[in-house]
């Protein structure tokens, strides 16, 4: 028989420079495990240590480093100045959403008339097409300006152009090699760009676009009496839902967005945070991220994204309410539709490959996962598709209603370079090394399936399909306390590019076991100043439960009820204690 088992994590210390971690320790005062946080997570001097620790509008760059930028900036001062219609076609995820809104807010509080356009992403696809186009022509757009689409989209420019549009395009996608007729591109990854490739989500990227026209329009003698921080909320929710690196010019912009959320300036965040039941005086990056991004998603997934778009730019506590639930409703619709679907594709998974096949003849190792029913909604399969990636460790592909299907894979397999090897079988893909989206016709599923199993094979061993986590430090029970929690507040904000850290809890003295609704478990164990609740979520679906005496894996978090904070610890996966 063959074999397709749940992925076995392989935990190592993380790596440090130890001479820099040593350096900051002694020279800053610091603790040994916030010197050894900072030396692994982007610092490489003294110098650098105080942007990581205290991030500064200053440490952005100028506006006008992108390639194109003055030129933009000048044709949509000049526009609003003519007292012309701007069009904003945006993409239907938390990025595109974003950008959409802080390029509406801005157009229109300089007083410019500015209409918006995002596709359906069930009818229309992805990126910009001649239907939205011809929306905004009829609506009398003069300028059209996409945000996080468009920079491949060669002929529906060129149709734009052809209706008599400008034409600004503002994304941060790969560029490919054909010349875009457009009038401006910003985008930091094209070829020349004095940026330097920056690693920006394009809510960002339209961040500095409003900071250039801004300064434009000012240049030029007028006062404008705009303060570009009060959109840096949806530039920080964009950074992180887009999984931007927290490093350099983005731990800037979602530490100021954060501190934009707290003091609760835009209604829509407000009400999502609320129905989240997220403190909003306390709230953190991987909360905008984990509660806030996929109920906006979920709206551009399941219906129309335009509904988030109008609850960032109410001004009514109403309308932003009724906003509010109705992303809650259609997150929750989502994840009903999203457990159906991983729990169908479980199922497939184990009868599809329990038997020998041409790529893993004799029971050997499967390298790959492709699943499919035309019954599953388009919508989640990327979602679901990353849910089989972190239970069995290895590439997935997941194919729904239509053969739309999503991809998704692991650090050692490139999704994009082993679709490239078997395109004959598809009628289309594209996307990158980690993530893809791909067409087919399901009576190819099968010969697809074989192709793409080989390539796989061929790409990987079975080392790659162990996936390496790390920790940060190893402590005992006994000796963790208030200082590691405090550390972990001067790292914020953490996330991608920037991990919260784990800590290593050889043979932990759990006690107290109890079951919580959902599947979940707690337990309790004494630390140097008290006794702290060890949490460990959808416990149940574990091979093998959590024991005393185990050892952990897990990160410091903080519970917030009614307004007080309790220290809790996390556990993100456990062993079999080592021998001492």
């Amino acid at each position: 028989m063959s074999t397709i088992n749940k992925a076995a994590s392989k935990w190592m210390p993380r790596r440090y420079d130890e001479g820099l971690a040593n350096q900051l320790e002694t020279s800053l005062d610091i603790s040994t495990f916030l010197s050894q946080n900072l030396a692994s997570r982007g610092v490489t001097d003294l110098a650098s240590t105080q942007d990581f620790l205290e991030p500064r509008l200053s440490q952005l760059r100028d506006p006008f480093s992108f390639a194109d930028m003055k030129t933009a900036a000048r044709l949509l001062s000049d526009t609003i100045s003519r007292g012309e219609v701007i069009g904003v076609y945006g993409d239907y995820d938390v990025d595109g959403v974003c950008g959409t809104v802080q390029l509406v807010d801005f157009i229109r509080r300089l007083g410019g008339q500015a209409i918006y356009y995002i596709p359906n992403r069930l009818k229309e696809g992805y990126g910009l097409n001649k239907r939205g186009v011809d929306t905004l022509a009829e609506q009398h757009a003069s300028l059209l300006i996409t945000v996080d689409c468009g920079i491949s989209a060669h002929e529906e420019v060129a149709y734009a152009k052809e209706k008599g549009l400008a034409v600004i395009v503002i994304d941060h996608h790969q560029v490919s090699d054909m010349h875009l007729p457009a009038d401006a591109v910003i985008n930091p990854h094209q070829p020349g760009c004095p940026s330097g490739g920056l690693h920006l989500c394009a809510a960002a990227v339209a961040f500095y676009f409003t900071a250039a026209v801004k300064r434009t329009l000012e240049d030029d003698g007028l006062q404008i009496g705009i303060d570009l921080r009060d959109n840096l909320d949806v530039v920080a929710l964009a950074t992180v839902a887009d999984v931007m690196p927290l490093q350099h010019e983005n731990r800037v912009f979602v530490a100021y967005g954060l501190n934009q959320i707290r003091r609760r300036r835009r209604l829509g965040i407000n009400m999502l945070l609320e129905v989240a039941g997220v403190d909003v005086e306390h709230v953190r990056a991987g909360q905008i991220g984990f509660q806030i991004g996929p109920r906006i998603n979920a709206i551009g997934r399941l219906d129309q994204a335009h509904i988030a778009v109008e609850l960032l730019l109410t001004e009514f506590a109403t309308e932003a309410r009724q906003g509010a639930m109705t992303l809650e409703q259609a997150n929750q619709s989502r994840r009903n539709i999203e457990r159906e679907t991983v729990e169908a594709a479980i199922q497939q998974i184990e009868t599809v490959y329990a038997m020998p096949t041409e790529a893993a003849p004799n029971g050997g190792e499967h390298f790959a996962l492709i699943v499919a029913d035309a019954e599953w909604h388009p919508g989640v399969v990327g979602i679901v598709a990353s849910r089989l990636v972190d239970r069995y460790g290895r590439p997935v592909i997941v194919i729904g209603r239509d053969g739309k299907g999503s991809g998704r894979s692991i650090p050692a397999f490139n999704l994009y370079h082993a679709l490239c090897e078997c395109d004959s079988w598809l009628l289309g893909y594209g996307g990158h090394s980690h993530a893809a989206g791909i067409h087919i016709s399901m009576e190819r599923l099968a010969g697809f399936r074989t192709a793409f199993s080989k390539v796989a094979a061929e790409m990987l061993d079975g080392d790659a399909l162990t996936p390496m986590r790390f920790f940060d430090i190893s402590v005992e029970g006994m000796l963790l306390n208030q200082s590691y929690w405090d550390d972990v507040d001067r790292l914020q904000p953490v996330g991608f590019g920037c991990p919260t850290p784990i800590i290593h809890i050889p043979r932990a003295d759990l006690k107290h076991p109890r079951e919580l609704k959902g599947g979940h478990m707690k337990w309790q164990l004494d630390i140097q100043d008290g006794v702290i609740d060890v949490l460990r979520f959808g416990a149940a679906k574990d091979d093998r439960g959590l024991r005393h005496g185990d050892d952990i894996f897990v990160h410091l978090g903080v519970n917030t009820w009614n307004g007080r904070l309790r220290r809790q610890l996390i556990v993100q996966d456990f062993r079999e204690a080592l021998p001492k």
